[in-house]
């Protein structure tokens, strides 16, 4: 039975590690976070920073500020299971008697951020792009799940001038299982902005275009399209750095780790993973991966007194489960869990109207910049 005084460390300041943190330093847990940057990336609001000049510096969080000694600056390059320490960049040795790891997805710029690991120049990064795109006539996305889409209105709200295309693989936008109605809606504002959405198309050799330079797109259809810029919203990949080599064993084909009902990593009972690189089954979003983080903490705390501990049930998930969409700052969708959809004006008030900037500044104790 694990003792009152373990010491949990997390890997990965992302959505669910500062909120499994935030819990622990509530309840006065002896904690570490490891983060190879200073920063939270915000990137639910990266959809904005893309477009909008300046905005940037309101998509990064300091994590030092809210987690203070608590917080360690640095990669990690490889677990020592049988010891229980975490090898970082440098030679530097954490120990741990539980490990939880949030090390999340990375992705193409705008919508993800790989190896940027200073503030200043991950907003430089951005501030270029949303001039790119302000200089851009044509536009085309790459991809409709909610990041595209969530681009797409973006611009247009911003730009109502520019000729946008968005093309997605699917014959549905966002993800499937959302309500009918609520697919029309997103097809009815982004019809309204004038974006042209071409579905069930996929377009060729994704990954030899061009962060922000103009190229011509092809499409498997044959569709062929000329544009100033192409942003890629597609191609997510889960950062498994930290844990593919010493738990390669459970790690299945797409990077993502075998976990139990518990979050716990198949056959070891104090390492659990949780948001995109577990393969619990929930969709890759910022709301998954909090849920997992309170769930996980409740756990932790249960296996601390020896209790018995709960096992996940999702049973919304074959209803598309809980998504908000942010269609630029006027307008919004929602489905809740049960398949329900949400008043658009409670979505706008959520998310649309700051990408929900100012709750997660507030709920790392710190203001958004200016």
């Amino acid at each position: 039975m694990a003792s009152r005084n373990d010491h949990v460390v997390v890997i990965g300041g992302g959505y669910g590690g500062s909120q499994l943190c935030t819990m622990l330093q509530k309840n006065k847990m002896s904690f570490t976070l490891i983060d190879a940057r200073p920063f939270m990336h915000h990137n639910v609001a990266a959809v904005r920073a893309a477009v909008v000049p300046g905005f940037a510096k309101k998509t990064l969080i300091p994590l030092e500020p809210m987690f203070g000694a608590n917080f360690k600056l640095g990669r990690v390059t490889s677990i020592d299971r049988e010891a229980q320490n975490v090898q970082l960049e440098g030679g530097e040795s954490v120990h741990y008697d539980t490990l939880v790891l949030a090390t999340g997805s990375n992705g193409p710029f705008p919508n993800k951020l790989s190896e940027e690991r200073l503030e200043s120049v991950t907003r430089e990064r951005y501030d270029r792009y949303a001039e790119k795109v302000k200089a851009s006539r044509t536009i085309v996305l790459v991809g409709g799940g909610a990041a595209g889409v969530e681009i797409a209105a973006e611009i247009s709200a911003l730009y109502p001038d520019k000729d946008i295309t968005l093309i997605h693989a699917s014959d549905q936008l966002v993800r499937p299982g959302l309500a009918p109605k609520i697919q029309k809606r997103i097809l009815d504002v982004l019809s309204g902005y004038k974006v042209k959405v071409i579905l069930g198309e996929k377009v060729k050799d994704v990954q030899d275009i061009p962060e922000s330079e103009a190229c011509t797109i092809v499409t498997d259809k044959g569709t062929s399209i000329r544009a100033d810029i192409v942003i890629k919203c597609t191609g997510l990949e889960i950062n498994s750095t930290a844990y593919k080599d010493v738990l390669a064993n459970v790690v299945v084909q797409n990077g993502a780790l075998k976990v139990d009902k518990h979050f716990r990593v198949e056959g070891i009972d104090n390492i659990y993973a949780i948001g995109d690189c577990c393969n619990i089954g929930d969709p890759w979003m910022a709301y998954h991966a909090i849920e997992h983080a309170k769930f996980v903490f409740d756990n932790i705390k249960r296996n601390s007194k020896g209790s018995t501990l709960k096992e996940y049930k999702n049973p919304s998930r074959d209803k598309g489960g809980m998504i908000v969409v942010a269609l630029g700052p006027h307008h919004a969708v929602g489905q809740m869990a049960n398949g329900f959809s949400l008043p658009e004006f409670v979505i706008k008030k959520l998310k649309s109207a700051d990408l929900m900037v100012g709750r997660f500044w507030g709920q790392m104790k710190q203001k958004p910049p200016t």
